[in-house]
């Protein structure tokens, strides 16, 4: 679907443009804690459903309670588990996140629990999960191997899927059966469930999920260890 696409990065383009850095806020201990004390992983979460804006209004109305998901790494040191390559490009995610040039490596390092392609208006974000401390939320972590930990870490720091544009004709032709599906953009659940089939895991009973049904299908391959 390549006229899809097009549209897709058309509207990333001009979202690029538009995005204000966020600032930075520092990780809450017990938050830390909290992590620290159910081991390092990947961690799937989803929240409720605020409606701040366009599309999370439009996902609240397809998928009900919860309108946003996504997947998370604790690992006391990051840097250590990726390849050059890609801490090369988190870093460059850092800055545009964030927008600050200064000491990247130094502020990318104390980083202990990552967003990975959190999905916003301009595509995929690799951000500290303290910009979401805050947020009533179904925190669940899934049952995996070593080996698809790693698989799905690493997926999510692919060049496709970081540079990936958001999913909004998917989004828009939800109510179609997905009519035009676009295979290189996603919307927050969209990258979510695919990322983990590639690993062979189902988080969801059917492709293209919303968010609320990640939540319903949670406790068949996640142990949920916080629900709001």
């Amino acid at each position: 679907m390549n006229l899809i696409h097009k549209l897709n990065e058309y509207i990333h383009k001009k979202e690029e443009e538009a995005w204000i850095p966020k600032t930075h806020k520092e990780l809450d201990t017990l938050v830390y804690e909290f992590f620290k004390f159910h081991g390092e992983g990947l961690y799937n979460i989803c929240f409720e459903s605020i409606d701040n804006d366009f599309v999370s209004t439009l996902i609240s109305l397809i998928s009900g309670k919860y309108s946003h998901g996504f997947t998370v790494y604790y690992c006391e040191n990051i840097r250590a588990k990726l390849m050059d390559d890609e801490w090369h490009r988190l870093k460059l995610k850092y800055y545009t996140y964030y927008g600050n040039t200064e000491d990247i490596d130094t502020k990318l390092g104390k980083i202990k629990i990552l967003v990975l392609a959190g999905t916003d208006s301009n595509g995929m974000n690799y951000f500290d999960y303290s910009a979401y401390q805050k947020r009533k939320q179904v925190i669940m972590k899934p049952l995996l191997t070593v080996a698809q930990t790693n698989s799905i870490l690493h997926s999510y720091l692919t060049i496709d899927t970081m540079n990936a544009p958001y999913d909004y004709m998917g989004l828009a032709f939800w109510w179609f059966n997905r009519l035009f599906d676009d295979e290189r953009a996603w919307y927050c659940s969209e990258i979510m469930y695919d990322t983990f089939k590639k690993a062979g895991i189902l988080i969801a009973e059917e492709a293209n999920p919303a968010p609320t049904q990640i939540v319903n299908y949670g406790d068949k391959i996640h142990t949920i260890i916080r629900k709001d």
